[in-house]
């Protein structure tokens, strides 16, 4: 199963979600040609493809063509997904963990969860086990549901300014 995954543009690294993911492309959870888009973490994987950036359209092509999204609960990310009917598997970012400056994205991805448009895992446990069960509703593809033009203008704004 090839999934794209988006750490969005936060400065801040997440090392914890890049991690899981090359450990589940080595464990065979999912394929050597999952791609990362890893942003400003330093990791680099060792067994998947990965990239810091891509434009919004590109961002836009890779959630569209994967047969999985793997993400952080940013509202850029999380929202694209909802705009291009795509249910992601989200781990938050942590404060504790210094991947954020604080926890709002376990409370969004608590309500995004509660509305459907995504499924919350935790750590690399957790994120094993869904990939192991591949659950149907990860890998719908049901066309743009949420489609919102001026929060689209606006994620490709702020996406191709920070990837030029």
């Amino acid at each position: 199963m090839k999934a794209f995954v988006t750490v969005g543009v936060e400065r801040m690294p997440f090392v914890r979600l890049l991690r899981a993911v090359d450990h589940a492309v080595r464990d065979g959870l999912l394929s050597a040609t999952t791609m990362i888009q890893r942003g400003h973490t330093p990791y680099i994987p060792q067994y998947c493809l990965n990239e810091r950036f891509f434009s919004f359209d590109e961002m836009v092509d890779r959630v569209l063509n994967a047969d999985l999204i793997i993400c952080h609960a940013g509202v850029g990310s999380v929202l694209l997904c909802r705009d291009l009917g795509r249910i992601p598997l989200v781990m938050p970012r942590l404060n504790r963990m210094g991947e954020h400056v604080d926890d709002h994205q376990q409370e969004f991805a608590r309500v995004m969860e509660a509305e459907g448009h995504l499924l919350t895992v935790h750590d690399t446990n957790d994120l094993h086990m869904r990939l192991g069960e591949q659950p149907s509703r990860l890998l719908e593809k049901t066309g743009r549901r949420h489609a919102n033009p001026l929060l689209s203008k606006e994620l490709k704004k702020i996406i191709d300014t920070v990837t030029k």
